[in-house]
């Protein structure tokens, strides 16, 4: 029985992307009923970026950056096929933000790719599509830039608190 809509939540956001359908008893007013939600192939691919909500879920970054534009790339000799971005700040503070650090990431890293491809989208694009993509104990292939150095590294991402 579903008590809210969290319960719904949690159910929908462990399926796949695939094609299902997923039993509902719902109540109201005592009465209680049975439907079937039919979800399409792919169903989870929108655009939910906007949602505050988003941030709540795991996995999680764990970092925080800032979009890099082509003259603040050049200055530090940087050449990339997509976006890159700074990062800002790093939570040491949580599971996700130690993961990283674990992983030799560090402040002001200049990130270059996400999910071992050039950065085709902004933090809040990451941000869902890591939630979209990737569970807890997979592990996100990132690669970022500091000074001349390029750091690949394949952080793990785990449950925060």
């Amino acid at each position: 029985m579903l008590a809210s809509i969290s319960d719904l939540q949690w159910v929908l956001h462990n399926l796949s992307g695939g094609s299902t359908s997923v039993t509902l008893r719902v109540g109201r007013a005592g009465v209680s009923q049975t439907m079937v939600l039919r979800l399409p192939v792919n169903w989870k691919k929108t655009d939910f970026s906007w949602r505050g909500s988003m941030y709540s879920i795991d996995p999680k970054l764990g970092f925080w950056a800032v979009p890099l534009k082509p003259e603040e790339l050049a200055k530090r000799k940087i050449q990339v096929r997509g976006k890159a971005f700074v990062i800002k700040w790093i939570n040491h503070s949580s599971p996700a933000g130690r993961e990283l650090f674990k992983a030799g990431f560090k402040q002001n890293d200049v990130l270059v790719e996400y999910a071992g491809k050039p950065i085709d989208m902004d933090m809040r694009g990451m941000n869902a599509d890591l939630k979209t993509n990737y569970k807890v104990g997979q592990r996100l292939p990132l690669t970022a830039i500091r000074g001349s150095k390029r750091i690949e590294a394949q952080v793990k991402l785990v449950a925060n608190d």
